[in-house]
């Protein structure tokens, strides 16, 4: 069964996520990438930080939905 985890793609924009689960922006400081609160993180997708950053877009999205499994989206906050 996909979870919502699933969907989260190298296409998917780096703004869009860390509003979705505000919990995946550990996951960019941890990693020292200045995502959050970057003015281009709503054009960028996870596979263009990744290419400027140097970082492996697979390992980087796997430890993101493994921290979204975790938490509940906004929209189900209520």
């Amino acid at each position: 069964m996909a979870t919502q985890a699933d969907q989260i793609t190298a296409d998917t924009k780096v703004e869009e996520l860390i509003t979705r689960y505000p919990a995946a922006a550990q996951v960019f400081i941890r990693r020292r990438m200045s995502c959050v609160g970057c003015d281009v993180a709503r054009f960028e997708s996870l596979v263009d930080v990744c290419r400027i950053y140097r970082q492996p877009v697979g390992q980087l999205i796997e430890e993101i939905r493994r921290v979204v499994r975790q938490e509940r989206p906004l929209s189900a906050r209520r």
